[in-house]
């Protein structure tokens, strides 16, 4: 009998530990993930004249170094969307930021392109989606969809 008493309690204990264990474990994992990356400016993105009724989007600068699109209903093109910063107060002071992928203009969300360093964004606050032709200007084309101004 003497050796069965302590049979329970030396359970009782291991399971107690397994328990903390398991515990702790989980704790940890909820606690180390990552924060998620701080939105520090939005837009959202109006038509204009050349676009469909229903074209639209959203814009979102992520931790001060990405840009982040979501574009809808853009009509099909024979050349490409091509996204610009512009300042405001001078229109012609404008910086590409990279085109729209192809998954963009069949409804899919969250493309992403890099801020070029030391971007003032209190300066070049618009965001812009153009139509561009493949035609070997850089230039912006003058045909812009879409268009909002980001805020913080």
């Amino acid at each position: 009998r003497r050796e069965r008493r302590w049979v329970l309690p030396v359970l009782a204990a291991a399971a107690a530990a397994v328990l903390a264990i398991a515990g702790t474990v989980t704790v940890q994992r909820f606690t180390d993930r990552p924060a998620p990356p701080r939105v520090t400016a939005k837009a959202s993105l109006a038509r204009l004249g050349g676009a469909p009724v229903a074209a639209g989007g959203a814009a979102e600068v992520i931790g001060g170094s990405k840009l982040r699109l979501d574009v809808r209903n853009l009509p099909l093109t024979t050349g490409y969307y091509e996204v610009w910063l512009i300042d405001p107060d001078d229109t012609t002071r404008m910086m590409a930021m990279g085109n729209l992928s192809s998954a963009a203009l069949s409804g899919a969300a969250d493309v992403v392109l890099p801020l070029p360093p030391g971007a003032d964004l209190n300066r070049y606050r618009l965001v812009d989606v153009s139509a561009e032709a493949y035609d070997g200007d850089a230039a912006h084309s003058g045909k812009s969809l879409l268009r909002g101004t980001l805020t913080n």
